[in-house]
């Protein structure tokens, strides 16, 4: 603070709960393992189910103090391809319309919004059209990112708030940065900034290690 004391640390209280639908409609699909959940803007939501093909976009009323109330119309999209997506989140602006120009430039159809996945089995980030589930391409990752594990890619996706870069970080150490994690052994994760091209203000490429804990000693692991 300005006057020299200590601020507070930081702490993250839970608001509330609130399950989505077990099935999207009496006869729709089951919403099983859901993977990522990301916001785009007022009361819309958009969920990535693991190892599927399916997207669920739905509308959340939360009260002023974050409370979620209720969930409604929940819709399934079905995407081009199946993969083991882990997370989900809004295209940057400026992604979208360099993809956009493109589509134009080849006479294909330009979708109304873009989102991006990420996915550990190719493993990729991709953009897709929640309209009609068309994958409409794929994100340039680092080199060190293309040769993971099985099973313990790419788990996380976030855009910076100004849209100037993109954010992806794997689940365990890739190979060359040693081994997975043990009984009694962490990991090194990789954290990679994917700078956006034509974005104003883009940071450069940038790629950090993360040390992870071992698990508790409770924790039985084992693969798979």
């Amino acid at each position: 603070s300005a006057d020299g004391a200590d601020s507070p640390a930081p702490a993250v209280e839970l608001a509330g709960a609130l399950a989505l639908p077990e099935t999207a409609g009496p006869a729709g699909p089951k919403l099983t393992g859901r993977s990522g959940v990301a916001w785009l803007g007022e009361d819309r939501y958009v969920a990535v189910l693991d190892n599927s093909d399916l997207v669920a976009v739905f509308r959340l009323a939360v009260t002023a103090t974050g409370v979620p109330e209720q969930i409604s119309d929940l819709r399934m999209v079905t995407l081009a391809e199946r993969h083991d997506y882990e997370d989900i989140a809004p295209c940057p602006p400026a992604l979208e319309r360099r993809s956009a120009e493109r589509r134009r430039a080849r006479g294909d159809r330009v979708p109304a919004s873009v989102l991006l996945v990420c996915e550990e089995d190719t493993p990729a980030i991709r953009a897709l059209a929640p309209q009609t589930g068309d994958l409409l391409g794929i994100v340039p990752l680092p080199a060190a990112l293309t040769a993971v594990r099985p099973n313990r890619g790419l788990e996380a996706l976030a855009v910076a708030p100004d849209g100037g870069c993109i954010w992806t970080a794997t689940e365990e150490a890739v190979p060359a940065d040693g081994p997975p994690t043990g009984e009694g052994r962490g990991t090194v994760v990789r954290i990679a900034r994917i700078p956006v091209p034509g974005a104003a203000g883009r940071p450069p490429a940038g790629q950090f290690a993360f040390l992870v804990d071992p698990p508790p000693a409770f924790a039985r692991v084992v693969g798979g």
